[in-house]
């Protein structure tokens, strides 16, 4: 049977002999810790993939905040928080004996609402995966990631075909 999991407005699946899990558990595990963790991680027989979701297109989203969040893009302001959660998951996978696996890093974007560019999202991804090696005034001595990739909602299926995604709105209207 699939394995469902849904982050927020988005529902991801998943087939059978594949774990996935809600790392981050609304946010409740790692933080008493001061571990921030990505939203998922998949295994499968070769590979965990961390993923990371960033969605400004949700439906309770403002005009306001999509423009906050694509200007956030565009300088480096998100930067610090993704690597961190790379990094933070990385380590907690690690030290539970649970890197099994060659890991690589995906953040997926909700940009549906957003009008973008994909050079924005080949020089954020560039810039994303420098930050993750370079954090601070020197790089890392071990690369811990073997890729990082930047995806939307709607090429999510072209990269990664065998994982279902599809977003699910909230429903604010229904009366009860």
């Amino acid at each position: 049977m699939p394995t469902q999991i849904p982050v927020e407005e988005l529902l991801f699946t998943f087939p059978d002999g594949v774990r996935a899990e809600d790392l981050d558990r609304g946010g409740k595990r790692g933080q008493a810790d001061g571990i921030k963790l990505v939203d998922l991680v998949i295994e499968d027989d070769e590979m965990l993939l961390l993923v990371e979701v960033k969605d400004p297109s949700h439906t309770g989203a403002l005009d306001t905040e999509r423009e906050r969040f694509m200007q956030a893009m565009q300088t480096r302001e998100l930067l610090p928080q993704l690597a961190a959660k790379a990094r933070g998951s990385y380590m907690f996978l690690h030290l539970m004996e649970q890197d099994t696996h060659p890991v690589a890093y995906v953040v997926v974007l909700g940009l549906e609402a957003c009008p973008h560019e994909p050079a924005l999202l080949m020089a954020f991804r560039d810039r994303l995966a420098h930050r993750i090696r370079h954090e601070g005034q020197e790089p890392w001595k071990r690369e811990y990631l073997t890729g990082c990739a930047v995806l939307t909602t709607e090429n999510w299926t072209e990269f990664l075909p065998a994982y279902g995604l599809q977003r699910v709105p909230n429903d604010t209207t229904a009366g009860g």
